[in-house]
């Protein structure tokens, strides 16, 4: 599992502390670095006088290297010709200090320190809240940077490293600080130390050779680990939650929509049920009535009109006569295939032809005389109901 984090959890951008101790107050230079690739990039160099202004500037999210210089650490030339240096590094208990050390052919320059003063310092910045990755004690690390710079000395923090033919051969004390240029960056001599430890972090020469790191990476890749995938699993819920609310909010919309679809179509099919039935009612009544007949109204009457004597005066042809009088919000009832007449004759032989005329219209299926009478002027005011076959 940790093998497979480590693939996936990578610290591009580390922060440098160096710490130089003194006796009034510590100093705390800050380089901050990216690794994009094979390149390293410097994204900011600073210098702080305490470490309150330290902890206010610095964002303790982003995981430390340490390197540890001045008050506590002691620098050491060892010559494998000399057997002087050869018995003295024998003697050394390599389980009880943190060293860091550069290596040439026959010359090794080593800082050390006591385990303690590391400890201390690392417990100090995990108080803190710091992630530290790695302890780097000394300046002896810019030696690895010589191609990079032309001169033939360096400042390197509380050091002035000496070269000769490329090749680091002594070195001196100077607490002076400089401009030096590497490469296209132009850094402090007092940042320089905190550079060469930034290289060796992510590139591993086997130049520097240095204690086994203590610190237990795991912890902070488990940790980096699980704060990636807290956020990531944050983000990803507030945007399925997004997704969701947007989904929720498109599909009330067309649900609003289709329910007043369901409600219009309701009132339409109302609407049209209810002209349907209204139009079989009419259809019903100009059924009954005859007057949607194959047979129209003008042959019924020519027919009539052709039998009707001279001495017969009609006063109304009514088809299809109306039962009651007309009122407003009332239905109007017809009689469907009646035929009325209203006349009247002098002369009641001729008006008894007429009838037997009448009789025989083929059309017709009966009629009666609804009304027969005469005035003081002895003329006969008459009424016939004619009664169609079904048209």
């Amino acid at each position: 599992m940790l093998q497979y984090l480590s693939k996936i959890i990578k610290f591009n951008k580390i922060n440098v502390v160096g710490l130089v101790k003194k006796e009034q107050a510590d100093i705390f230079y800050v380089l901050t670095v990216l690794k994009k690739g094979n390149k390293l990039n410097i994204v900011a160099a600073r210098t702080f006088d305490s470490f309150e202004k330290f902890l206010k500037a610095i964002d303790t999210k982003i995981p430390i290297v340490l390197s540890i210089d001045g008050k506590g650490i002691l620098n050491k030339k060892i010559d494998n010709q000399n057997e002087a240096d050869v018995n003295w590094l024998k003697t050394v208990d390599f389980n009880s200090i943190y060293h860091t050390t550069f290596q040439n052919e026959a010359v090794g320059f080593i800082s050390f320190c006591r385990n303690a003063l590391v400890e201390e310092t690392i417990h100090f910045f995990h108080a803190n809240q710091f992630q530290i990755l790695d302890v780097y004690i000394g300046a002896f690390p810019v030696a690895f940077l010589k191609n990079h710079i032309k001169n033939t000395t360096i400042k390197a923090g509380e050091l002035e490293l000496i070269f000769e033919e490329n090749e680091l051969e002594s070195f001196v004390k100077n607490d002076t600080t400089t401009s030096i240029q590497v490469g296209e960056d132009n850094l402090l001599s007092s940042h320089l130390p905190l550079y060469a430890s930034a290289i060796h972090f992510f590139l591993q020469p086997e130049v520097i050779t240095k204690t086994e790191n203590k610190i237990k990476l795991e912890e902070i890749i488990y940790e980096k680990a699980f704060n990636k995938l807290g956020l990531t699993m944050l983000v990803s819920f507030f945007i399925l939650l997004s997704i969701s609310y947007t989904a929720i909010q498109y599909f009330n919309g067309k649900i609003a929509d289709l329910n007043m679809e369901v409600i219009y179509s309701n009132q339409s099919y109302k609407q049209i049920k209810k002209l349907e039935k209204r139009r079989e009612q009419q259809f019903m009544i100009l059924n009954e009535s005859g007057l949607i007949s194959n047979k129209f109204i003008s042959h019924y009457t020519f027919d009539i009109l052709q039998t009707i004597p001279h001495d017969i005066k009609l006063n109304e042809l009514n088809y299809a006569p109306i039962d009651k009088e007309i009122r407003i919000d009332k239905k109007i009832l017809v009689t469907p295939n009646t035929i009325v007449i209203k006349g009247q004759t002098y002369k009641e032989g001729v008006f008894n032809n007429w009838l037997t005329d009448l009789k025989k219209l083929n059309w017709m299926r009966k009629f009666e005389i609804v009304n027969l009478k005469k005035d003081k002027k002895n003329k006969s005011q008459f009424e016939i109901k004619i009664i169609l076959n079904h048209v």
